[in-house]
């Protein structure tokens, strides 16, 4: 014999029916304001590849690619402001670093003549975006070197400062170039937002080696008196440091 449905329960499963049809044709309705957001800002055509849940702490976000750049996914963040829904993306310091990343993958056999490889761990190209209101980010080239750089000789300031005019020349647009040892990882970074008026070898060499003081703590000051007079003794008509 056939159980009826008593009125109290139907209501209940029509209700709750109704809510998985409003919510899904609303996560619909803001699929499709979010795509034609980011499509109307940057001129192409998207895909919304994935979506979270939303949620009041993350808000609601979605990862999307352009049909003309399927390689390049970015997140698009779905915020409610003062009663006003905000979208929020970082597709513009991803394009940044993308194209950084090719053009880096491109000079690698230029990289390799000076005596660099890829880095041991990670990309070429990595990148911490900081700020996506105003798209900051920082970025920057690692490579991998066979120096040890237990002491900083001749040869490798030379050979730092080709890097450096080669990453210039270039136009590859990082922030900082990290070179660290394969084996032991140790290494020396440049960050060229300091390097504006750094072009010589000798220029080259006071940025190493100050930096390099700079990371032993308070031994640096100790040893600060003793590194200048050592500076001093080792001046050469090619090559000399510079104390700052």
């Amino acid at each position: 014999m056939r159980q009826k449905i008593k009125p109290g329960v139907a209501i209940l499963i029509l209700a709750s029916l109704a809510a998985v049809i409003w919510v899904f044709f609303n996560f619909q309705k803001d699929n499709r304001l979010a795509a034609e957001y980011i499509e109307e800002k940057y001129g192409m055509e998207v895909e919304i590849i994935s979506e979270t849940q939303p949620n009041f702490v993350d808000g609601h976000s979605y990862e999307m690619a352009f049909k003309e750049q399927e390689d390049l996914v970015f997140t698009v963040t779905e915020h409610e402001e003062n009663y006003a829904t905000i979208y929020r993306d970082d597709y513009k310091p991803l394009h940044t670093a993308y194209e950084a990343q090719q053009k880096a993958e491109s000079l690698m056999p230029q990289f390799e003549e000076l005596g660099f490889t890829a880095p041991p761990e990670g990309a070429l190209i990595e990148q911490v975006v900081k700020n996506t209101v105003t798209d900051e980010a920082v970025r920057w080239l690692g490579l991998g070197t066979e120096n040890s750089f237990e002491t900083v000789e001749l040869a490798e300031i030379e050979t730092l400062t080709k890097l450096l005019e080669l990453v210039r020349e270039q136009n590859i647009n990082v922030h900082i170039i990290n070179v660290s040892n394969n084996q032991k990882g140790k290494g020396v970074a440049m960050d060229l937002r300091e390097m504006d008026e750094v072009q010589s070898i000798e220029e080259v060499a006071a940025y190493i080696n100050v930096s390099i003081l700079s990371e032993l703590g308070p031994a640096g000051e100790r040893m600060q008196a003793k590194w200048q007079e050592s500076a001093i003794q080792s001046e050469t008509e090619r090559f000399r440091f510079y104390d700052e």
